[in-house]
């Protein structure tokens, strides 16, 4: 009876292989592609292959997907989304890399742009693939601090996501209002010509006019529902969203001291 028995799974199966065969054919291609069907496609579970577009100057820097994305990294910016940290040092470029994944296995390692001296504090994406204490792009938390510029510091990294904080202050004449902070406060030194380049998808940006040394319009690159803002009394606010690279920047709201800015259609 236990010969039967453990006979039965083995006759089932025969027969559904039967069945198959009569209904896709032997060999068929329905058969091939259930059992090659995610051949192609690769899992990791802390790091990832790239070669490097640029030479890595210095452990621990942040990269992000380069010209060839899947393929290769390049340094990541302070307005980029990190893939992660490589440690390593190359002279050359396109020699194969482990990139360390942000937000998968250990802690990491990474680079301060500035002195950091409190633990537990949110640390963004900076320029030349080091990390700051203010930016759009969180990527961890602080362990251990840092004194200077350049120093290695632990993060408790975390899946990159589009956060942006602190408050970029813009004097008069400079007429880029920073993509790097959550608040830009203006102050316009006579009628001035306002630019803003195109933030990341999910951006949030305020931007408030402080001191009114004339009225500042601002004009983004990319932008729907409005071609400008015009800030003529200190309090006007604009609250922006930065949706891609198609729709661009619109208008969340506007606010005023007295009446709120007017913008151009």
């Amino acid at each position: 009876m236990k010969n039967i028995l453990t006979g039965v799974p083995a006759l089932i199966c025969g027969l559904l292989a039967i069945a198959a065969q009569s209904l896709f054919g032997a060999g068929s291609g329905y058969v091939a592609a259930a059992n090659t069907y995610d051949a192609a496609v690769d899992v990791h579970k802390t790091k990832r292959t790239r070669t490097n577009d640029a030479a890595v100057s210095a452990r621990h820097l942040l990269w992000k997907e380069g010209t060839t994305p899947g393929t290769t990294v390049a340094l990541c910016g302070a307005n980029d989304i990190p893939l992660g940290t490589i440690d390593n040092t190359e002279s050359s470029t396109g020699i194969a890399q482990d990139v360390l994944l942000l937000g998968r296995g250990m802690t990491k390692k990474m680079v301060a742009s500035e002195a950091m001296a409190t633990l537990g504090v949110n640390v963004y994406a900076a320029a030349s693939g080091k990390i700051a204490l203010n930016g759009v792009v969180k990527v961890g938390v602080l362990r251990t601090t840092a004194a200077a510029d350049g120093d290695v510091v632990e993060v408790e990294d975390c899946v990159p996501v589009v956060q942006p904080n602190g408050k970029a202050t813009v004097a008069g004449g400079t007429l880029a209002i920073p993509v790097t902070r959550r608040i830009a406060s203006k102050t316009t030194g006579g009628a001035e010509a306002l630019t803003l380049a195109d933030g990341l998808p999910g951006q949030q940006l305020t931007v408030i006019l402080a001191t009114d040394g004339g009225d500042g319009t601002l004009t983004p690159t990319t932008k729907t529902g409005f071609t400008s803002i015009v800030f003529a009394d200190v309090g006007d606010t604009a609250h922006l969203l930065f949706v891609d690279a198609t729709v661009g920047w619109t208008i969340q709201g506007l606010s005023g001291a007295a009446a709120p800015p007017t913008f151009n259609a």
